[in-house]
């Protein structure tokens, strides 16, 4: 194959070259290509397969029915989509060893991080074990592919005087009432930004979430929170039926990404890094906990599936770890 080559190129150059200079050309190209394997290129055309997409189509209409947000229902199709194209075989043929090869070459050709990978993982796991479990296919390859690793990062909350400073840059009423609102309930930024004034109790400082999976859960408003978002609302004179929005007319429903860049700008004035509406949600579940509340009941409030989920909310404390110590032995 090098010879063929190596004959191709100087036939096509025999013009333009002196013998001389095709002398050297050719030791030089033997050189160079004596490093690689060479072989010809495939032109058959591939055999392309779509059966997966009926499958997949079927896992997705019945983890609808099953609750799931559309928003994890895309990624759930963005990720099989990507692997089950990437390995190109019927559902039913699709081994362990496939799947490695798709994770594999997804990190190293992607460059994503574990945490992303073991994203990819899971979803892939879901999609094979419902498949098994629905006897679709006679096995299930993704047993065989192993957890991936991922450094727990323990999640920052907002120090006292963190607050304080984001209260202080709060000009306007609505940022004031929205910051209060997020401390106070740890509400995510989609429930958050779907929320309607009919779905707050002010009376009873009780608001209804529907979060993941349509669960209905409800969260609490402090006194503090719900005197500024009584007074947000008594000074409204829009009828949109948003709990939140933008300043100005015609008074659009405040969008997650209209409420990142608020906080973001508060937080430069403030001098405060990285805020963002999700350090709130920690930020609350930290202080419950450093403050006696039970796991179990931090976990309701925050609508969590598994207790897990909560414990990684809670950052802890060194000096109360240090403190209660010290109270403890000395007891």
């Amino acid at each position: 194959m090098t010879d063929r080559i190596i004959s191709d190129v100087l036939r096509r150059l025999i013009n333009d070259l002196s013998p001389e200079q095709c002398r050297g050309l050719e030791t030089a190209l033997y050189c160079v290509l004596d490093q690689y394997d060479i072989s010809p290129k495939d032109t058959r055309v591939a055999i392309v397969e779509e059966s997966w997409h009926e499958d997949l189509k079927r896992f997705i209409d019945r983890k609808r029915i099953a609750g799931k947000s559309e928003k994890t229902l895309e990624r759930y199709r963005y990720i099989l989509r990507r692997v089950l194209g990437y390995i190109n075989k019927p559902i039913s043929r699709i081994t362990e060893g496939d799947l490695n090869d798709f994770l594999e070459k997804y990190k190293r050709f992607r460059q994503v991080s574990n945490s992303t990978l073991e994203g990819f993982r899971l979803c892939i796991s879901s999609f094979f074990t419902w498949q098994h479990e629905r006897g679709y296919i006679p096995r299930n390859p993704a047993r065989g592919v192993d957890p991936i690793k991922c450094p727990k990062k323990l999640k920052k909350a907002y120090s006292d005087e963190d607050m304080e400073k984001l209260r202080r840059q709060c000009t306007q009423l609505r940022d004031m009432a929205l910051i209060e609102f997020m401390y106070s309930t740890g509400v995510r930024i989609s429930e958050l930004c779907s929320l309607n004034r009919d779905n707050v109790r002010i009376t009873n400082r009780e608001i209804v979430i529907y979060g993941k999976g349509a669960k209905e859960r409800e969260v609490y408003l402090t006194p503090i929170s719900s005197m500024y978002l009584s007074a947000y609302l008594y000074q409204r004179d829009d009828d949109n039926p948003a709990l939140f929005v933008s300043h100005k007319r015609p008074y659009k429903r405040l969008s997650p990404g209209g409420v990142r860049a608020m906080l973001s700008r508060i937080g430069r004035s403030a001098g405060v890094e990285k805020v963002h509406p999700h350090r709130f949600r920690t930020t609350l579940a930290t202080n419950l906990i450093r403050k006696g509340m039970p796991v179990e009941e931090v976990k309701v409030l925050l609508g969590h599936e598994k207790i897990d989920t909560t414990l990684l909310y809670a950052l802890v404390d060194k000096s109360k770890v240090k403190a209660d110590l010290g109270r403890l032995l000395s007891a």
